[in-house]
C-alpha cells in the first residue's frame, strides 16, 4: 500500500468493524499480500457471484450500487457510500450464486480482506469477533427495517425510512453523488412521487436539501412519518 498505507489504516480503524481493535494486529493486516488495495472506475464490477474473491470488501473511496439481477430486470437494492464495509455476511458461506452483484457509481477505491487473514485476525483479537457479530446483527436489523420500507403505504414513509438508516451510519447528512433517479427505484417510487416526498420532508422542517445533499434537521419528526 506504499504510501497510502496510513490514509488507508487510519479510514479502516475508524469503522466499527476494526474499533478498539489492537493497532499491532492491524498492522498486520494491512501489510499482509492477502491485503489488496484496488482501484475502479465508474460502471465497474466490483463484487458478484461471477467474480466472488472470498474477502471483506471495504468501500474507502467513491459510491457504489448494490445491485440483484433476474431474468428480467436489475433491481437496485441499496446506495453505499465510503467509508463502508461490505461483504461480511457472505464471507464465509458455501454458495456465492446468490450474492448481490456491487456495481462502482463513481470513481472508487477498495479494500480486499481475504477470508483466510479474517479467521487469522479472529483468533488474535476477541474484540474483533465481538465488532464482527455486532456488524452481523445490524445487518438483519437493517434487512429488517428493508422489509418495513417496503411496506410502508406512502412514499414519505419510505423515504423516511432510508434516510434514518443512512444517518444512523454516516452521521447527519447523505451526499447522493449520483442522481434521485436510482434513489427513486430503490424505493420503487416513481420520481415525481419522490421529489413531493422530498417537499413533504422538507416543508416538515424534518430535512435540508441543498442539490443532492440532504441533512437531517430532526429525527424525531422524520420517525413520526414512519409509524
Amino acid at each position: 500500500m506504499c504510501g497510502s498505507y496510513i490514509k488507508v489504516r487510519d479510514s479502516v480503524s475508524r469503522l466499527k468493524l476494526f474499533m478498539g481493535v489492537d493497532i499491532d494486529n492491524l498492522n498486520d493486516i494491512l501489510s499482509d499480500k492477502r491485503s489488496e488495495l484496488l482501484k475502479f472506475g465508474p460502471g465497474d464490477n466490483i463484487y458478484s457471484s461471477d467474480e466472488y474473491r472470498g474477502c471483506l470488501g471495504i468501500l474507502l473511496s467513491g459510491s457504489a450500487q448494490v445491485r440483484k439481477r433476474n431474468a428480467d430486470d436489475t433491481i437496485i437494492l441499496n446506495q453505499l457510500y465510503s467509508p463502508k464495509v461490505f461483504g461480511a455476511a457472505g464471507l464465509f458461506q458455501k454458495y456465492t450464486d446468490d450474492i448481490s452483484q456491487i456495481i462502482s457509481v463513481t470513481d472508487c477505491t477498495v479494500l480486499f480482506i481475504h477470508s483466510s487473514l479474517i479467521k487469522e485476525y479472529m483468533q488474535k483479537d476477541f474484540k474483533f469477533v465481538e465488532n464482527y457479530l455486532t456488524f452481523l446483527s445490524e445487518r438483519v436489523r437493517f434487512l429488517n427495517k428493508k422489509i418495513d420500507c417496503f411496506t410502508q403505504s406512502n412514499a414519505e414513509a419510505k423515504l423516511a425510512f432510508y434516510l434514518l438508516e443512512h444517518i444512523e451510519e454516516d452521521g447527519f447528512s447523505l451526499v447522493f453523488q449520483d442522481s434521485f433517479k436510482n434513489l427513486a427505484k430503490i424505493l420503487g417510487l416513481g420520481r415525481a412521487s419522490l421529489y413531493r416526498a422530498l417537499d413533504v420532508l422538507i416543508d416538515s422542517e424534518s430535512i435540508t436539501r441543498d442539490g443532492k445533499i440532504i441533512t437531517i434537521l430532526d429525527k424525531q419528526k422524520l420517525k413520526k412519518f414512519c409509524k
